[in-house]
């Protein structure tokens, strides 16, 4: 009986007897997300199914936008139960794939709301075998069901009290690689109009 127990148990933390309706809910919230940010107008992009699947991805957005002045970006918006949201860190999975890491910092976003985001920063850079240098600038951050917007170290146990998550990514396009994070006015720009919509749209109202 027993073992029997157990096994439900972890069929509902893996979702092996499908997902809650809160998780689902979520998912469908990403729809909410506008296609205009600000200055920024995005354009749908579509992953296959078969990296929804590996990622155990319910829902997501992937959106390239483009300002006025012509700095482009990439934002990507998963969301998922917190187990599989939590693992595979984008810096880790970048490494996996030949990107060189260069720097990585902690920064804490004053948002257009004016509630802190906390993120991560990174840059890679992919040396290819003619010696062409590609620079890849990466912002990433998990909010959880409260609308807290946060960079843990141990994302998994930072939310394991959470039955779903959203993970956040913002990919600028890099006009170079001498432009220095702290200097950034793409990707930096961009969350800080990004974040308030996120937690208007994303997190339920009481």
């Amino acid at each position: 009986m027993l073992i029997v127990g157990s096994g439900y148990l972890h069929g509902i933390m893996t979702g092996r007897w499908g997902q809650s309706s809160k998780v689902q809910q979520a998912a469908e919230r990403l729809s909410l997300i506008p296609t205009t940010i600000g200055s920024w107008t995005g354009k749908d992009a579509e992953i296959s199914e078969r990296v929804l699947e590996i990622g155990e991805i319910l829902g997501y957005v992937d959106r390239r936008f483009r300002r006025d002045d012509g700095r482009e970006l990439e934002l990507l918006l998963l969301c998922g139960r917190s187990g599989p949201m939590s693992v595979h860190p984008p810096d880790v999975c970048l490494r996996g794939v030949g990107f060189e890491f260069v720097q990585q910092q902690r920064i804490v976003v004053a948002s257009d709301d004016m509630i802190p985001a906390e993120v991560f920063a990174g840059d890679f850079i992919l040396r290819t075998a003619a010696g062409v240098e590609e620079h890849t600038r990466l912002f990433w951050a998990w909010m959880d069901e409260s609308g807290a917007i946060m960079a843990p170290d141990t994302p998994r146990l930072t939310f394991s009290a959470n039955d779903y998550l959203y993970k956040i990514y913002v990919v600028p396009n890099l006009r170079g690689p001498v432009e220095m994070i702290d200097e950034d006015n793409t990707g930096l720009s961009f969350l800080r109009e990004l974040i308030p919509l996120l937690r208007v749209n994303l997190v339920p109202q009481t």
